[in-house]
């Protein structure tokens, strides 16, 4: 069985505690599946916690924290600059704000990989979410000007978003 909502904020809010005890204050951004549970009821199961550290170097603690509660703690991501995600909501704790992004940065951040997951999340609950395509589109265009990878590779999700509308009727 996968996570819910409620089995995330306990797993927070016991790392606020861990954080609270060590005097260390974290903002992060919610990504992959675990965000979808808090955008979508039509989201696969998912096992895993990932968030992308705000505005802070990780340390020793910090990552130990995190590692000790199942959540993966990234630093660096390809595309969006997680500056320039849109949060649609947040969890706060004294020590740990978790920010949760809109569908457009979420989807952004699964159509630059090649990944099956992230294609099974794009046609399942994400593309369809996505009200305004012209504003999807224009943020990829922004974020294909940074993404670091191999931007011609066929099976980046990306490249195949005209199938996936296709496939889901979305004109």
């Amino acid at each position: 069985m996968g996570l819910n909502r409620d089995t995330i904020k306990a797993r927070f809010e016991i790392v606020n505690d861990e954080l609270k005890a060590q005097n260390i204050s974290v903002e992060c951004i919610l990504i992959g599946g675990a965000a979808g549970i808090f955008l979508s009821e039509n989201v696969r199961p998912t096992m895993d916690i990932d968030v992308f550290l705000k505005n802070q170097v990780t340390n020793k603690e910090v990552n130990e924290i995190f590692d000790e509660n199942f959540i993966e703690a990234v630093t660096v991501a390809s595309v969006p600059d997680p500056e320039e995600m849109t949060i649609s909501d947040r969890l706060t704790w004294s020590n740990l704000i978790v920010y949760i992004p809109d569908f457009y940065s979420l989807a952004i951040t699964k159509l630059f990989t090649d990944r099956k997951k992230d294609e099974e999340d794009l046609l399942s609950y994400i593309l369809p979410g996505i009200s305004d395509f012209d504003k999807l589109d224009e943020l990829i265009r922004e974020s294909r000007i940074d993404y670091v990878g191999n931007i011609n590779n066929p099976f980046l999700n990306v490249n195949r978003l005209d199938d996936y509308k296709k496939e889901l009727n979305i004109k």
